[in-house]
C-alpha cells in the first residue's frame, strides 16, 4: 500500500533485504527507522519529538469528548 514506509525516516536507507523490517517509533508507530541511532538522531535533531503522537492524540480525542459528556 502507499502508506507502507519502505525507507528510514532519518537517513533514507532501505532495508538490506525484504525479510528485514524497519522499526517503528514506539510512541506514534507511524515513523520507521533502520536503527536506534537513526531514531535517536531524528527525535533529538530531526524534529520528530515535536510532531510525534499528533496522529494518535487526534484519533483518541473523540473518545475523550464523548466520555466527558
Amino acid at each position: 500500500s502507499s502508506s507502507h514506509i519502505t525507507e528510514c525516516s532519518n537517513c533514507g536507507k532501505e532495508p538490506s533485504s525484504p525479510s528485514v523490517e524497519l522499526k517503528a517509533c514506539g510512541r506514534c508507530k507511524q515513523t520507521k527507522y533502520c536503527s536506534v541511532v537513526c531514531q535517536t538522531i531524528h527525535w533529538k535533531k530531526g524534529g520528530h519529538k515535536h510532531v510525534c503522537g499528533h496522529k494518535r492524540t487526534s484519533a483518541s480525542t473523540p473518545e475523550l469528548n464523548e466520555a466527558g459528556r
